[in-house]
């Protein structure tokens, strides 16, 4: 049987809300055996209780906290501090995303926890970093963005900037992840361990560098666009017929551009010098985008799409959340796959995007309940015996 890329790396998870589990939500896909560390004291932002889905089953935290084991317990508790050392000397990897301070308060900072095992990698994010002026601080996924430079390049010419939220996340922990696996590499070569600082601010602000360059070298600020792509006319998103339904259009060549006049039957604008550059066009959109939006508001998206795509024009429906779910590419892939569980049922969930040619895919896990796994976790892993975890778990150290 084909194994997968991790499997056989076990990861101490003590992350929370989305950033640290989105990096562990990858070691994860990659097969590595994620252990995560929670409590019913101070539960994760994604398990408070929902108006509509109840307490434990936000669709975000069945996505996002997915392919891992549960394992409860108590850091409030010396024994629970203990046994959470413990688990991070059986470990490979140890993934935080608490505020600088928080583990050295709770004895599971990286000097601690590598006495005990020289190789253990650890990877902590944070808003802004273990150190610097702003490294107290907290943060989340908007004020990432708006640090970093990225939301003053997003929205359009006469608005505000747009914040940047999950995805911010989501990016942040893609970060983390390639530190993980950098680290597990050079422990190959070395056969030691290190710690990894990863700021979340850093993270966003390497995604705006291009912004950055361009200020320094031509003293220009870049301006913001909208839903127009650079070097491209017309671009950006045209409605469709049906309600919130549009089509993505990008006219990046000149054949594209002849194309689309035929499409629209606007022969003279084939002919109109004005029109035969980018910047041309960008000066007429009073004249383009009307047309286009005429033509794409009668039909729906997906024949709008075809119709473009059929004439060389890159074109493509804005997917809603309902078209991802039946979309037959995303299931002949797996992308979008069947997670089921003997207690709630079953519900659509995303894969792994990668395909190895030599090594397999993992299961398709549901999130775990809190402490789902404590008997393995406790009993198989750190040796204790039911009776101990009985124990434990009357006195709440494991709750």
């Amino acid at each position: 049987m084909a194994r997968r890329p991790l499997q056989g790396v076990r990861v101490a998870d003590f992350s929370w809300y989305a950033a640290g589990p989105f990096a562990t939500l990858m070691l994860g896909m990659l097969g590595a055996e994620v252990i995560r560390i929670e409590s019913r004291t101070k539960r994760d932002t994604h398990r408070k209780e929902h108006p509509i889905y109840g307490r434990d089953y936000v669709p975000a935290f069945d996505q996002l906290l997915s392919h891992r084991l549960s394992a409860s317990l108590n850091l409030r508790t010396p024994r629970g501090q203990e046994l959470a050392r413990e688990l991070a000397a059986r470990s490979d990897v140890v993934v935080e995303n608490f505020r600088p301070g928080v583990m050295a308060r709770l004895g599971l900072d990286y000097p601690v926890l590598s006495a005990r095992r020289s190789d253990l990698v650890m990877v902590s994010l944070s808003a802004n970093g273990q150190q610097g002026p702003d490294a107290a601080r907290p943060g989340y996924a908007p004020l990432f963005s708006a640090l970093s430079g990225l939301s003053s390049l997003g929205g359009y010419p006469d608005g505000p900037p747009v914040e940047m939220r999950n995805p911010m996340d989501h990016v942040c922990g893609l970060f983390g992840t390639f530190a993980v696996l950098a680290a597990l590499r050079q422990r190959q070569v070395t056969g030691r361990g290190q710690y990894v600082d990863l700021a979340n601010r850093d993270a966003a602000t390497l995604l705006a560098g291009h912004a950055f360059v361009e200020r320094t070298v031509s003293g220009r600020a870049p301006e913001r666009t909208g839903d127009r792509e650079a070097g491209a006319e017309p671009s950006g998103v045209y409605r469709c017929a049906g309600t919130d339904r549009w089509v993505a259009v990008s006219v990046r060549t000149e054949e594209s551009w002849q194309r689309l006049c035929g499409l629209l039957e606007r022969p003279e604008w084939t002919v109109d010098p004005a029109l035969g550059t980018v910047a041309g066009r960008a000066g007429r959109r009073a004249d383009i985008d009307p047309a286009l939006s005429g033509w794409t508001s009668r039909r729906g998206p997906y024949g709008a799409a075809f119709a473009l795509q059929q004439r060389g024009i890159p074109a493509v429906p804005v997917m809603s959340g309902e078209d991802l779910a039946r979309d037959p590419h995303l299931w002949e892939r797996g992308t979008v796959r069947m997670a089921r569980d003997p207690e709630r049922g079953e519900h659509l969930s995303v894969g792994p995007p990668w395909r190895f040619s030599r090594s397999a895919l993992p299961p398709v896990q549901w999130s775990p309940s809190i402490g789902q796994d404590n008997r393995y976790v406790y009993g198989q892993v750190l040796g204790l015996s039911d009776e101990e975890i009985d124990e434990l778990e009357t006195s709440e150290v494991l709750h």
